[in-house]
């Protein structure tokens, strides 16, 4: 098997983690729009510490997967 292929297969659930979580905001935008700019702009402001919240949860993930295949 080459080594795209290898790479797809172990990259195609965080790519298709960040295009849900995308769509999630979206959704979350949609439904509150028609309460007015503060309830959209809370939406934006929530969303922004869960990204970096979930960022670095995958970014220890993948620290501690390096250093255990290291041993």
């Amino acid at each position: 098997m080459g080594i795209h292929k290898v790479f797809w297969k172990l990259a195609w659930p965080a790519a298709a983690e960040g295009l849900l979580l995308m769509l999630l905001t979206a959704a979350d935008l949609l439904m509150v729009s028609a309460l007015g700019t503060t309830a959209v702009a809370a939406v934006g402001i929530f969303s922004r510490p869960r990204m970096v919240i979930l960022y670095l949860t995958q970014s220890y993930s993948v620290a501690l997967s390096a250093y255990a295949a290291r041993l």
